[in-house]
Formats: structure tokens, C-alpha cells, sequence
């Protein structure tokens, strides 16, 4: 009897998480109020027609940092889970070719995921076929994130309610805007040009300029127009190449990755095969994927397994990585109060 397949083993994608509260807070400022809640609170799912995506077996925990600093990396690390239901409409035959056969039956797909909330990186990888992608990742989170910040509301209003100077809701939504979240694969060098080798001509090359956690990219342009943006209060800002006989290639994929290398930009191209056929991609197409083998059982080191891979990529150049100064006082913060909690 022929040996079974090796299986493969599974991709493992980066992203950077970008979550908001207006202009006024990011990530870090509501984690214990919001944004934690919104990992754990085991009650939240989001429906969508006959699937159901939740958050399952979350935890936070603390793995020492790289840097050789006292500062410990604190990471949200679980499941997302997609509860649906398969449906069949035929099968074939070799005596009677396609034949009608309704039937369906249950499946819960799941990709695991860690989050380092020192960096707002995001390390996601599918655990089995038809596993939740990170768009959904994206969708179920900014609802969760709307539950809780919903019910933190209501907790400041009832709160001011007894105080000497209550608050209408209305004023608190100004005072804490609603939160909004990004996920933005991060790429490299090479799985950008790899996707660009289908490309005989880019036409059009977009860079989105969009507000992050604090990070402040690497190149200057992107910092400047960043500026101008909110100089006067847009709401969206972006750089756009255009050219009917081709952009340079060669500059295309610099540009590229100093925008997508951090996850600081919505990057989008579109252009023709040499046949003539219509190409388009983002940065969920030219996103870096790595196969690691021999991963953990374990999931708490799994996630350290998960982060080690990612610093590594740091560490080498592949992609790149910008921190808000202000990062280890807050990450010190939380750290004592989940201690104290």
C-alpha cells in the first residue's frame, strides 16, 4: 500500500492590526475596557446567513521580550471559529454522469491567531481547509469591538448618572469616538515581486494613506502626506501613479514594499498580463506567507513559536517594523493591572 502524503505544512501569514478610536485613542489607551473584552467575552458571535464566526479558547498571556528589555511582550492568542453548514447539490457517476444529491452537515473550520499588542502585529494561520481568512478575521472583530464599546458606554453613562456632573451618552461618544479596525497583511520584497512577475504592465499604482496605532512609517513621503491629511481633517488621502504605457516595475516594487513591508498602507495595482488580460491586486495578494514546520501541540507555545517567527523576519529585513515611543509605558501598564485583576 503507497504511503499517505506528507501533509503540508500550514501557511502562516503576517498583518498589522490597526484599531482607533478617532483621532483621540489607539489600541493600548482602551485595551481592558475594549478591546480585550472583545477577544474574550466568549458570548459575542457574528452571524452571517447560515455561518456564525467567535472567538474560542482565547487567552493573554506574557512571553519575555527580544529586546533585552524588562518590557514582556503581553499576546491575545485563540481561535476564530466558523461554524456553517456544508451543503452538496450532486455527485458524479461514471455510469449516470451528474446525479442530484442534496445533503449537507455541519463543519467549524478555524484558523488560530496571535496578536502582540507591544506592536499590534498579527500572526494568523488556517488550521484547516476552508478556515476563516483574515477578512473575516477583520469583520468579526469590528463587531465585537462595537459590543463592547456599546456596553462601555453605557457603563461611563450609569456611572456619570450618580455623579455630580452626569453626561449624556452623546457626550461620551464625542469624548471616546467608536473604534474602527484595519487588518493590513504585511509583505516583502520577494512575495511582492513574485506577484508582479504575472504583470507585462502596471497601469495604476494607489497607496491609501490611512491613520495607524502611533507607528510611523519608514519613508518620508508617506509621513508627510500622513500630516497634510490630518492638517485638514480628511478623511481619506491618496497617492496615485497612472501611466497607459506602463509604470517602472522595478520602482513599482520599491514603493510597494516600503508601504506594505509595516502594513502603514492600503496599497492597490492593476495593470495587464502579456496576453492582454486584465490584472488587479492589494496587500491581501502580495501578503508574505511562511510554512514553518513542526509547530507546537502546546498553543501557548505555539503563539511564542508563531511571535519568534515573525521577530526573525524583523530581525533579517524581510519586513519592517516602527513602534510608537510611548509603547513600553503603556504595555508596563497593562501589565500590572492584568497582574493585579
Amino acid at each position: 500500500m503507497p504511503n499517505a502524503p506528507t501533509p503540508k505544512a500550514p501557511a502562516v501569514s503576517f498583518a498589522n492590526l490597526i484599531c482607533r478610536f478617532g483621532d483621540k485613542f489607539v489600541l493600548l489607551d482602551l485595551a481592558r475596557e475594549v478591546v480585550l473584552p472583545a477577544f474574550t467575552d466568549q458570548s459575542l458571535k457574528r452571524r452571517y446567513r447560515d455561518t456564525t464566526y467567535f472567538f474560542f479558547e482565547t487567552k493573554i498571556s506574557e512571553i519575555p521580550g527580544s529586546d533585552g528589555t524588562n518590557v514582556p511582550l503581553i499576546i491575545v492568542h485563540g481561535k476564530l471559529v466558523k461554524d456553517t453548514v456544508l451543503t452538496r447539490e450532486q455527485v458524479f457517476s461514471q455510469d449516470r454522469g451528474l446525479v442530484p444529491a442534496q445533503e449537507s452537515m455541519p463543519s467549524a473550520p478555524s484558523s488560530f491567531f496571535v496578536l502582540v499588542l507591544n506592536n499590534h502585529k498579527l500572526i494568523y494561520m488556517a488550521e484547516t481547509p476552508h478556515a476563516p481568512m483574515l477578512g473575516q478575521f477583520q469583520t468579526a472583530l469590528q463587531r465585537f469591538l462595537s459590543i463592547r464599546y456599546e456596553a462601555y458606554v453605557d457603563a461611563l453613562y450609569s456611572e456619570a448618572k450618580s455623579s455630580p456632573e452626569p453626561k449624556p451618552k452623546k457626550q461620551i461618544r464625542l469624548e471616546i469616538p467608536h473604534p474602527t479596525v484595519e487588518v493590513l497583511p504585511l509583505a516583502s520584497k520577494a512575495s511582492i515581486e513574485e506577484f508582479l512577475r504575472a504583470f507585462a504592465k502596471v497601469t495604476h499604482l494607489e497607496f491609501k494613506i490611512i491613520e495607524t496605532n502611533q507607528e510611523y512609517p519608514m519613508e518620508r513621503t508617506y509621513q508627510e502626506l500622513r500630516k497634510m491629511k490630518k492638517s485638514i481633517r480628511a478623511t481619506s488621502t491618496r497617492l496615485v501613479h497612472d501611466s497607459a504605457v506602463g509604470l517602472d516595475k522595478a520602482n513599482a516594487i520599491e514603493q510597494i514594499h516600503a508601504a506594505a513591508a509595516s502594513g502603514n498602507e492600503k496599497v492597490s495595482l492593476t495593470g495587464t498580463s502579456e496576453d492582454g488580460v486584465r490584472l488587479s491586486g492589494d496587500n491581501h495578494r502580495f501578503k508574505l506567507s511562511v510554512h514553518p514546520e513542526g509547530l507546537p501541540e502546546n498553543e501557548l507555545d505555539r503563539a511564542a513559536h508563531l511571535v519568534k517567527l515573525y521577530a526573525d523576519r524583523v530581525e533579517s529585513g524581510i519586513i519592517l517594523e516602527d513602534v510608537a515611543a510611548d509603547t513600553s509605558d503603556k504595555i508596563q501598564r497593562l501589565s500590572g493591572h492584568l497582574h493585579d485583576e
